[in-house]
């Protein structure tokens, strides 16, 4: 008789007399095989394509910050080797600064939209303005267009309206196109044919010096490694009590690269948002913050600076950052402020304890995507020429890799790329910190 199918609600057969006794090898191995897959998923996982990996940091396209990916513009594949669970930044509101980043994207989207390359635009000038307790960049961006700023209006139109939903644009009748955020201008787009003369787009002049510093190292080794090999200096921010701190910091010693220690300090949202294992926080004693800069500078015994990963509770207090201050003091380092807040008391506290201080003026990655970021590394540039110098800080994100392999070939011929620690002696000699 015929066995009934599993599931049909008859009861199933019993297998024939001696089937266990006549199989038991080849169920025996089926059984051992499974085991071994199973071990495979859960201890494995993470480092397998296709399984959720729960113990590394989440990919540009996963980030609650990052914006997701167009479908013309692919997302930047997740690092190779697997992080921890550390987040990059604060998981805030997206301040004033993101929601920039979130203009200048949809900027992009439209340009690539249109098919006008990089040799039809280019970033003319770029100012700092503080307003209000914001700090913010306006740019200048000409563009050779055929329909000028209005047609590049109704290009532009609905990707604000998708990634930047508080802009708004305005057209004037000198063919300009003006870009605001919350009321305040930030974009200033000018047209002209594009049967113009190719001079019009012309490569910024001058010459200046840039520092790039790459945060939240000692978690991917394969990054650190090929960090290392860009063909200009770049400095490593290696948090103190990461996985592979020590592995990391001896990657960028081989390589003749400067380390920091990338000090976690306490966010706005703590403890919703934790920054790390060594972190110090407001509430600790005096002797607890500095028992705990101590012990993360005798980890990291390569270091000559440091910088704060978070922290935009931890440097707006003034009682905090003077303590900071006295270790890096004693211990002879610098300090370069990440300011991720706009009121951050590092400034004055450096200055009274004669502490070399540099800040930091562009965040190249809120947005990984590696156009948004070349687009950041531009800024930096228009900056350090105009200015004669500019700090840039971004994140072991594969697209910011690319970025910066593409940067050395396109940078501007007066740029200079130093570490930051050579700034910070040269804004000492000159004065300049006091305005950074």
């Amino acid at each position: 008789m015929a066995r009934k199918a599993s599931g049909s609600g008859g009861k199933k057969t019993p297998p024939p007399q001696g089937f266990l006794r006549r199989n038991w090898p080849w169920l025996a191995a089926a059984a051992a095989g499974f085991g071994l897959l199973l071990t495979l998923v859960l201890f494995f996982g993470p480092w397998l394509p296709g399984i959720p990996a729960t113990s590394r940091l989440p990919s540009p396209a996963e980030s609650p910050r990052a914006a997701p990916s167009a479908p013309d513009i692919p997302a930047a594949p997740a690092p190779e080797v697997p992080q921890s669970g550390q987040p990059y930044e604060e998981d805030a509101a997206p301040g004033f600064e993101d929601e920039l980043k979130r203009v200048d994207y949809a900027l992009l989207l439209t340009l690539r939209q249109l098919g006008l390359g990089p040799e039809r635009y280019s970033l003319s000038e770029v100012s700092h303005r503080h307003e209000d307790d914001l700090d913010y960049l306006v740019q200048s961006i000409f563009i050779q267009y055929g329909r000028g700023a209005e047609g590049f209006a109704e290009a532009l139109g609905p990707h604000l309206r998708r990634w930047a939903p508080d802009a708004s644009l305005s057209l004037f009748g000198d063919g300009l196109l003006h870009v605001a955020l919350l009321g305040r201008e930030t974009h200033t787009l000018r047209f002209a044919p594009p049967d113009g003369p190719a001079a019009a787009i012309q490569r910024p002049s001058g010459s200046g010096v840039l520092a790039i510093v790459i945060d939240d190292l000692g978690e991917n080794v394969a990054f650190a490694e090929a960090l290392a090999r860009l063909p200009y200096p770049v400095t490593f921010a290696v948090w103190p009590q990461a996985s592979h701190t020590r592995a990391v910091a001896r990657i960028a010693q081989k390589h003749g690269r400067d380390v920091i220690i990338h000090q976690p300090m306490e966010p706005d949202n703590y403890p919703r948002i934790t920054p790390g294992p060594g972190v110090v926080l407001t509430r600790m004693s005096d002797q607890e913050i500095v028992r705990m800069l101590e012990k993360n500078i005798a980890l990291v015994p390569e270091a000559i600076g440091m910088n704060n990963h978070m922290g935009s509770r931890f440097t707006g207090s003034a009682r905090g950052m003077r303590l900071v201050m006295s270790v890096l003091k004693a211990k002879g380092l610098f300090f370069l402020d990440s300011r991720t807040n706009a009121r951050s008391a590092a400034r004055g506290a450096a200055a009274e304890y004669g502490v070399p201080f540099v800040g930091r003026q562009v965040f190249l990655d809120n947005i990984a995507e590696e156009n948004a970021i070349f687009h950041q590394l531009q800024k930096a540039e228009n900056m350090a020429l105009k200015h004669g110098s500019a700090v840039a800080i971004g994140h072991p994100h594969a697209a910011t890799l690319a970025a910066l392999r593409r940067f050395a070939e396109e940078a501007a011929p007066g740029l200079r790329m130093v570490p930051v620690a050579g700034l910070t002696r040269d804004l000492s000699r000159t004065g300049v910190a006091a305005r950074q």
